[in-house]
């Protein structure tokens, strides 16, 4: 790992000079905590202190922030585009939303069209739960593309951080852990330059984390209607890890509810249960009417019937390996096979051990970072003695650790557990001097500053024309930058060839599993470009459906170059 393949879009150069400059400002702060940089942000201080005060103008401040920062990159990092299975997946799911459907019908001629994460039978639809692929669906119908509805939700949870802030700490603090946000996951993360989601999710939480303490004191149907608003995303885009989040919170608010009751307080009361129960409804409704329209039954969802259907490992460590009811073309076999490894490692104790601190890992470097280390674990420290709250992180750190995966995303509704975390721990650092020297001052000033010049740094990399990092920098909170893709290209040269296509994938043994070029949008016939597997004697069939495309022959994403080959022996004359 020499200096002269230093690339600060990659994760481990991005890491390692995060961590250079934590100690870069640390030893500023033990040493010379009173310089000429300490006199500029004190002014800096001053004026988040005067915004502080009007919470409004600070939300909508940092919400502008989070569009001025992205919109920057954009002549240089346009929207992101499709890499990953799963994001071809939630993508249909927008689509299909748009299109004003929760499922379409069968392709008769399905077996050429399956797709990771996508069911075909009983219906064409994505497996995922219904609010990964909701804010695609907005962009789509708002704007006719569905990045923005990801931007859109990004934004949300940017100005929304402040607000839920304000329930647990101090008004400077929660508008500075606004931007924060922003810096470190409105920019360059895999929340908002991906098809993944995450930021829907975590929005969710948020509204739950910042309406629980406000109920709690001084019940308001506003703070209710957050409280509901925020159960409802969770329920609709990630219902295990939101409920595991939720349950402490929801346990100790339905007691005062009851007592609240009990006390003859019914007005107080339905400000915290009616629009909790209202929400509760509507995610049902939601999640029924989803389940009957993709799978023909209320009661199951398309994730556990694409899980049975397809896949080898199942959801959970403790759960039995699955036998697949369906044959599928043989690249998504072998994918589904090496996405079945952290199951099979759960059967010794090395394996356990590792997936654990994967997670951790992973959980670390997404939320946390190097530069905010400090003020995290400090945060630690002083959030111990709120049982609710400690009671929300072990849950879902136990629900995830029983995850076959261990994907940051998964943690995403309890986002908001960190920020808290963090901001506690910055403004007791304020307290903390070294030497009669006024070094946690310093320090938590400097660090917020330190977390622009992280998000500058990469940003003026992207500008330069640094080369793009792998598509696993999705799941990091930078850098996230990959716009060009061996499925992109083929799209180029089609859509510079008159008439409707028909792409037949050939594909490869050595191609990496899950990046796949067979994805299609929900209206596969009337679609310009359809993607199908090359199915050797068997396309006969597909061609003579298609009497009218022209027809194409591409390798699988192992071919690097994206050529496109028309075949003389299907080509038409």
């Amino acid at each position: 790992m020499g200096l002269a393949s230093y690339n600060i879009l990659e994760s481990r150069w991005h890491l390692l000079t995060e961590f250079l400059l934590l100690l870069l400002v640390l030893a500023a702060a033990l040493v010379w905590p009173k310089s000429k940089a300490s006199g500029a942000l004190n002014k800096v201080e001053s004026v988040i202190v005067a915004l502080a005060d009007r919470p409004w103008l600070g939300a909508f401040l940092v919400g502008g922030l989070a569009v001025a920062l992205r919109a920057a990159l954009l002549p240089v990092l346009g929207p992101p585009v499709p890499y990953i299975a799963d994001e071809f997946s939630i993508l249909l799911q927008g689509q299909t939303f748009a299109s004003g459907r929760l499922s379409m019908p069968t392709h008769p001629l399905h077996q050429f069209f399956e797709s990771y994460y996508v069911n075909q039978v009983p219906s064409y639809a994505s497996m995922y739960f219904p609010g990964r692929g909701a804010p695609l669906g907005l962009g789509l119908l708002l704007f006719g593309s569905p990045w923005p509805g990801v931007w859109l939700s990004m934004v949300a949870l940017c100005m929304s951080v402040p607000w839920m802030l304000r329930a647990w700490v101090s008004k400077p603090l929660a508008l500075v852990g606004g931007v924060l946000v922003v810096l470190k996951f409105g920019v360059l993360s895999g929340w908002i330059n991906s098809y993944f989601g995450g930021g829907f999710s975590a929005l969710g939480g948020v509204l739950v984390l910042g309406a629980y303490p406000r109920l709690m004191r001084e019940p308001k149907w506003r703070d209710g209607v957050a409280l509901a608003a925020g159960l409802f995303i969770l329920m609709i885009s990630r219902p295990f890890e939101g409920m595991l989040f939720s349950l402490p919170f929801g346990v100790v608010l339905f007691l005062s509810f009851i007592r609240r009751l009990s006390s003859r307080e019914p007005m107080t009361a339905a400000r915290i249960g009616l629009p909790t129960m209202l929400s509760v409804s509507a995610g049902l409704l939601v999640l029924l009417s989803t389940n009957a329209a993709s799978t023909g039954s209320m009661l199951e969802d398309p994730y556990s019937l694409h899980r049975s259907t397809h896949a080898v490992a199942p959801p959970f460590l403790f759960q039995e390996p699955i036998v697949p009811s369906q044959a599928l073309p043989a690249n998504m076999a072998r994918g589904y096979q090496a996405e079945a490894e952290p199951h099979v490692a759960r059967n010794s104790l090395r394996g356990v051990v590792g997936k654990a601190v994967s997670t951790f890992r992973r959980l670390f470097e997404f939320y946390v970072g190097p530069l905010l280390a400090i003020p995290f674990l400090v945060g630690l420290f002083l959030i111990r003695r709120i049982a609710v709250f400690v009671a929300s992180g072990l849950l879902l750190s136990l629900g995830i650790l029983a995850n076959t995966w261990d994907w940051s995303h998964y943690w995403a509704p309890g986002f908001g557990l960190f920020i808290v975390l963090i901001m506690k721990g910055l403004g007791r650092l304020r307290e903390w001097r070294f030497r009669s020297r006024e070094s946690g001052l310093f320090l938590s000033r400097a660090l917020p500053c330190a977390a622009a010049a992280m998000t500058l740094i990469p940003s003026a990399a992207v500008y330069a024309g640094a080369p793009r990092p792998e598509p696993e920098a999705f799941f990091r909170s930078c850098c996230a930058v990959h716009t060009q893709t061996p499925r992109s290209m083929i799209l180029d040269q089609l859509q510079a060839t008159p008439g409707k296509d028909l792409v037949l994938v050939r594909h490869r043994a050595d191609e990496q599993p899950f990046m796949t070029l067979v994805a299609n949008e929900p209206d596969i016939d009337g679609a310009e470009i359809i993607w199908a597997h090359d199915l050797g004697h068997a396309n006969r069939r597909l061609l003579d459906y298609y009497p009218d495309r022209n027809v194409w022959r591409v390798g699988g994403m192992a071919d690097t170059h994206a050529v496109l080959q028309r075949p003389a022996s299907i080509a038409r004359r």
